[in-house]
């Protein structure tokens, strides 16, 4: 409650206090104006400060000067009392406007500050020939074959060969496996085959045997069957008890299931047989790719190229299908870039070549061009003619020259604005020239646009001086030994 009162109350003391001290200014230099009378010195400029003048603005002479006779009998007063009495006259105030005639004086300084606005300019006279638009593109270094190498199988590395970096040929050794897992698996696989030819041949066997106990059990069923019809004529003739012809029929019956058994054993033999020899054939098959793992457990390099990494260590344990090292063929690089899509045209259907910023002697060629566009590009690919001093993935900026443009004007960068206008002068003022950027070049570390217009016309001399405002009816001059400002380069296909 005490600070809601006290701080108003301070707030009024402080600018009563800031009105006093701004009062007291004020008076300050009348307050000294008598002791200035009174031989005092008083700064330039203050009230009560003109020579000769008293309190109440009379002339006054000094009374250490003696009066001077005039040829005439007049007395005038001394020199120096002269001059400081014509000193006001002699050095008028700076803000008193200078000249016989005010309100003149002030219009022609109005004018010069005009004159001073208008900006002196250079103009460039365009000449048509033919040009090779550039476009730079930056991208990042790909192999167009690259290969990671895995492990045939889950194994120990015993050596390694190769180091990152190196140069391999087709066929050098890069790392051998521990095989010692592998030469198990043969040794197994070989003895369940070896198993398995036993069992074709014994069931090969068994079918000729049942082939010949067929017939016997044929002539068997024959004998059965004789046998019990005698029976049966016996004990129509009461001759034969029942029971002798109920044993008869049962050995007959018996006798037809042993030969209908043999018959379908004999008839199960072929399918049985194939699905002996699928089992073979998984085997030889299993057995076909021990072969080769073991053969793979030496790795050696598919082709030619520099190893860009290793990714296993000697004396490690891998897993089947695991990377061992990435092999790049160096002899076909190529830089990945992206193409915006206004420039698609110009790449379509002709040979675009290329060559490096910073290394002329680098060629490209346009390998591969996408046709999805994303975010305004396409994905476009750079043949390398030979080998790149450069490093997978490294960034790279090339130059493309595209096909030849014919009756193009080449403008530096300055002259043209929004990229859609140049300026000319007539009349000593802007005049805005519509145009369309066909491209650009680059000489000489300057950029300078390649543009098209049905205004344009060979001579026509064009602003060359970079403004901030340039607009339409823009006074300038156009100093003529001022030089236009630019050198026109040598037009290149």
């Amino acid at each position: 409650m005490l600070m809601r009162y006290l701080l108003p109350i301070l707030i009024l003391i402080s600018a009563g206090f800031g009105f006093y001290l701004l009062n007291s200014k004020d008076t300050l230099p009348q307050a000294m104006a008598p002791a200035a009378l009174n031989g005092a010195q008083v700064p330039a400029g203050a009230p009560g400060n003109r020579p000769g003048l008293g309190n109440a603005g009379q002339r006054e002479r000094p009374a250490s000067a003696p009066d001077t006779e005039t040829p005439d009998g007049a007395t005038s007063a001394p020199a120096d009392a002269q001059a400081a009495t014509a000193t006001p006259a002699a050095r008028p105030p700076a803000n008193q406007r200078r000249g016989g005639f005010g309100g003149f004086s002030g219009g022609g300084s109005n004018a010069s500050a005009a004159n001073s606005s208008i900006a002196t300019v250079a103009v460039f006279p365009i000449q048509t020939s033919d040009w090779s638009p550039e476009l730079n593109l930056f991208g990042s270094v790909t192999a167009f074959r690259q290969l990671d190498i895995t492990s045939p199988v889950t194994a120990k590395v015993l050596a390694l060969s190769v180091a990152e970096g190196d140069m391999v040929k087709t066929g050098q050794l890069l790392a051998r496996l521990d095989p010692t897992d592998l030469l198990a698996s043969q040794q197994q696989t070989q003895s369940r085959l070896t198993e398995m030819d036993a069992k074709i041949r014994l069931q090969q066997l068994q079918q000729q045997q049942d082939q010949q106990t067929l017939i016997i059990e044929q002539r068997l069923l024959a004998i059965s069957q004789t046998a019990m019809d005698r029976i049966a004529g016996l004990a129509e003739q009461k001759l034969a008890s029942s029971s002798d012809y109920e044993a008869a029929v049962k050995s007959h019956q018996n006798q037809v299931m042993v030969v209908q058994n043999r018959e379908m054993s004999l008839a199960r033999f072929p399918d049985t047989l194939l699905q002996l020899q699928a089992q073979r054939s998984e085997l030889v098959a299993t057995l076909s790719s021990l072969k080769k793992q073991l053969a793979d457990t030496s790795i050696v390099a598919p082709f030619s190229g520099v190893v860009t990494e290793l990714v296993v260590q000697q004396g490690q344990r891998v897993t089947a299908n695991a990377k061992l090292v990435t092999l790049v063929d160096n002899s076909q690089m190529g830089l990945e870039t992206r193409i915006p899509v206004k420039w698609l045209a110009a790449f379509s259907g002709s040979k675009i070549n290329a060559i490096q910023t910073n290394n002329a002697n680098q060629r490209l060629t346009l390998d591969l061009l996408g046709n999805q566009a994303t975010l305004g590009s396409v994905k476009a690919v750079f043949r390398f003619e030979k080998p790149p001093v450069a490093a997978m993935g490294q960034h790279l900026a090339i130059t493309a020259y595209l096909p030849p443009l014919a009756s193009v004007y080449a403008i530096p960068a300055k002259m043209l604005y929004e990229n859609r206008w140049v300026f000319r002068v007539a009349q000593g003022r802007l005049v805005d020239v519509p145009v369309t950027v066909a491209g650009q070049v680059v000489r000489d570390g300057e950029t300078w646009y390649l543009i098209q217009g049905d205004a344009l016309t060979a001579g026509l001399e064009l602003l060359n001086t970079r403004l901030a405002s340039a607009t339409r009816g823009l006074q300038v001059t156009v100093r003529p030994n001022m030089g236009n400002g630019a050198k026109l380069p040598g037009a290149g296909s």
